[in-house]
């Protein structure tokens, strides 16, 4: 298994694990499943951050994203930036295997 800075090709699959648990859970806090466009925008502003958050992936041995982790802003104002929350999604059969701790 690989771990590797995510890219824009990564989208779908971070989105389609994503919008999995807004769908059958509440722990994403999110009503409404995120469009592509959406994610691209979240993606675009980590990214762009002079490498303050970062967004990785987490490949299985075919080469599929089965996770993803983030670090991203922890409040708007500008003196977190320094701050971040770390955030870690696997998709769903994936999930009490250890593979996040990675």
């Amino acid at each position: 298994m690989t771990i590797r800075t995510a890219t824009a090709a990564d989208l779908p699959a971070i989105n389609a694990i994503y919008n999995h648990y807004v769908k059958h859970t509440s722990i994403t806090f999110d009503y409404d499943e995120w469009e592509i466009e959406r994610r691209e925008a979240w993606f675009n502003k980590l990214t762009d951050s002079d490498g303050y958050y970062h967004v990785l992936v987490k490949e299985d041995d075919q080469g599929e994203v089965i996770g993803f982790a983030y670090n991203g802003e922890f409040r708007e104002k500008l003196a977190y930036k320094v701050s971040s929350e770390i955030t870690i999604y696997l998709h769903h059969e994936c999930r009490a295997k250890g593979l996040g701790s990675a």
